[in-house]
This record gives C-alpha cells, structure tokens and sequence, in this order.
C-alpha cells in the first residue's frame, strides 16, 4: 500500500520511509501501533496516509483470518443444526449420510485452517514471498510473526470469540428465515425445519466446492436434488436459488463498482509535488 503514496519529492520520500519504520516495529515492543499525528494542509495526502497505516498494520490483517476462522466455526455449528432438522423429519437415510460427510469435510477444512495458523503458514507464506524481493524480506517476514502475534492475542480474548461466534451463527439462522419468506410466497408448503436442513446442506456445499467460483452450477444442482429429497419441488428449489443470485447481484455489483471508482479515481489521481509534501508531516515517538 506504500505505493499509493505517489509523491516524489525528498519530503514526502521522507514520509514513506517513516511509515515504513513506523509498520515494521517488534512486536515485543509495543502491543500496537504508537499514537500517530498526521498534520497538513486539505489535499496533501493526510487520509491516504492514515488509510495506509490502517490497511498495512497487521491487527488488520490478523482480524480478518480470526473473524473468516470463527466464521466457519458458525457454519459448522449451524450445519449440526440443520442435521438435526433432517434427522427429525425422517429424511432419507442416505441424505442424512452425506450431510455427515459434508460436516467432517467442513471440520477438517477448519481444523487444518486453525493448524496453519498455529505451525505458523503464514510467516512461512511471507518468507517465500521475500525471496522475490530481497530487499523487503526481512519487513516481510517480520509481518508474518506480527500477524500470528496479533492471531494469538484475538484467541485469547475468548469472550470476543464467543462473542463474534454467537453473531455469526445468529446470522446463519436468520438468513433460513429469508429462504423460508421466499417459499412461503411461492406457496411451497415447506416447513421450517425443511427449510434449515436445506440451507445448512446447501452451504455445506458451496463450502466443500469453494474453488468454483460462485459455485455456480453447483448451488442450483444442490437446491433442486436437496430440495427433492425434503420434499420441496425442483421448480420451487431452483426459483429460490435464483432468489438468491439476485439478492447477491443486487448487493455485489454497486460494492464493485463502487469499489472500481474509488480504485480508478486512486489510479488517476496526480502525484503530489514538491510543495504539498513539504506541508506534510508525519510524527510518531521512537
């Protein structure tokens, strides 16, 4: 993220290089980042400066692999729940084989997600990075160990975890009600617990398959041979399916590009010169 810091004045060089003392700090000295005081003028670069401390600082990144983690924990947990639903409605012995199949093979992903991030893959991942730049290799690896510092720190706040667990599995529920709502509308006569053992099974699913991408295909084959064995017609499964591909155009699209403006306005924005970047400062203690 350095990079977006396109000024090529000795000052503003001067401010790269202070964030980049700034981001590869120990650890062992400091459990964050120091208070940080950007000054300047309107349209020296102040909030580019601070978004990039933001994005480079590894609590950052080390929040969003415990939050995707804690995640898949929630998805275990509602898939059990959808089990149960299955079970109780005396679905096909067979359906509730492969459920069991699809719930290990979704334990085992988490469990050998939690493992790497336990052995350490990810300053192994920094490392072999650096070996493509030597020069950055030593900040590199540097960010691995602070990403799995920052990783441990987020586990053992275990009120946090549980608390960011409970969230997410509520979040899994809830969305049951929304396939419930469309089937409803369509007069599909499922009930509810149909309904969560065909939502669990069907993420269980895109889970399992996640190297297709937006498993397509995978999602409405899995709607209508689930949905079948719940007892809900193919016609009803895959009009849900299609339910939700449009509720994920109708919110990914504007976010992408709402995401490319914002890019494209970065990438064509001019360097800042002399002058502006003498105007801003960077101050942080040693």
């Amino acid at each position: 993220m350095l990079k977006d810091l396109l000024g090529t004045s000795p000052a503003f060089a001067a401010v790269r290089d202070e964030l980049a003392r700034l981001l590869a700090r120990p650890v062992a000295s400091s459990k964050r980042l120091p208070p940080v005081l950007i000054q300047g003028e309107t349209g020296t670069g102040k909030g580019l400066v601070a978004h990039t401390i933001h994005g480079m600082g590894p609590r950052a990144s080390a929040a969003f692999v415990a939050d995707i983690t804690v995640e898949m924990g929630a998805q275990v947990a509602f898939t059990l729940l959808g089990l149960a639903a299955l079970v109780r409605s005396a679905a096909d012995p067979q359906l509730v084989h492969w459920s069991w199949v699809g719930i290990v093979t979704l334990a085992g992903l988490l469990g050998v997600f939690l493992l790497a991030q336990r052995l350490g893959v990810a300053r192994w991942l920094f490392g072999r990075w650096g070996r493509h730049a030597p020069g950055w290799r030593a900040s590199l690896l540097l960010r691995g160990l602070e990403i799995e510092t920052r990783l441990r720190s987020t586990y053992q706040s275990r009120a946090r975890v549980a608390a960011a667990l409970t969230i997410h599995t509520l979040a899994w529920v809830l969305g049951t009600g929304e396939a419930w709502i469309a089937l409803h509308q369509m007069r599909a006569g499922a009930d509810l617990g149909a309904v969560v053992a065909l939502e669990s099974l069907i993420f269980v699913a895109r889970s399992v398959v996640f190297f297709v991408p937006a498993s397509l295909g995978v999602q409405e084959a899995s709607y209508a041979l689930v949905g079948a064995a719940l007892g809900i017609a193919p016609e009803f499964a895959l009009a849900l399916s299609l339910v939700k591909r449009a509720r994920e155009l109708c919110l990914g699209v504007p976010a992408l590009v709402g995401w490319q403006l914002a890019e494209g306005k970065r990438a064509w924005r001019p360097a800042y010169g002399p002058d502006p970047a003498l105007r801003t400062r960077l101050r942080s203690p040693s």
